[in-house]
């Protein structure tokens, strides 16, 4: 009875994760989704090369390794959620549900470096390199290019100018970097 009740509240729990992270916002349960992936893909390959060194030397630990791919996957969650506090922290209430109104209708999508970027009227939605900028476009001053190169790689990325002195630098392939800025300047 106990089991049965115990995989009920599982599945309840489950089902809330998948709907959107216990009834979080489609922006936040978005970012949260594509970084708990990126989680579980690293700990399976924690878990696998940890696991192979454990049994290759004779000494099977799988509980060491099991604790310490649990202690990844619970840091990455722990850093997730404080991106997302972060970013939505500046946000008011009327400022949210138009953003949370304008996510939902279809709009231009582009990939960017670890991550996308969701062009809005009122704010560009990007996730990358594990953080969550929500950049509201009546702030900003201009947008530029910025090519860098480094040990023979070249590094385009896409610099935002604030008007409350904030710049924010987004790393993109250059014909996206070409549609962002395109964008930016029809606004």
């Amino acid at each position: 009875m106990i089991y049965i009740e115990w995989t009920n509240h599982l599945k309840l729990s489950v089902q809330r994760l998948y709907r959107g992270v216990y009834f979080v916002e489609k922006i936040k349960s978005d970012f949260l989704k594509r970084e708990l992936g990126k989680y579980l893909l690293l700990a399976l390959a924690l878990l696998v090369c940890l696991g192979y060194l454990s049994w290759n030397s004779g000494t099977v630990k799988m509980l060491h390794v099991v604790v310490g791919v649990v202690a990844v996957i619970s840091l990455g969650i722990a850093r997730s959620l404080l991106a997302v506090r972060a970013a939505c922290s500046e946000l008011d209430d009327s400022g949210r549900f138009t953003l949370e109104r304008e996510y939902l209708q279809e709009h231009p999508v582009y990939k960017v470096y670890q991550g996308e970027i969701h062009l809005l009227e009122s704010h560009l939605v990007c996730r990358t390199r594990g953080k969550l900028l929500l950049i509201p476009t009546s702030h900003i001053q201009d947008a530029q290019e910025l090519n860098l190169r480094s040990k023979g790689i070249k590094y385009t990325f896409v610099k935002i100018h604030m008007d409350n002195d904030k710049s924010y630098s987004i790393e993109a392939a250059s014909e996206t970097k070409e549609k962002i800025l395109d964008w930016l300047a029809r606004k």
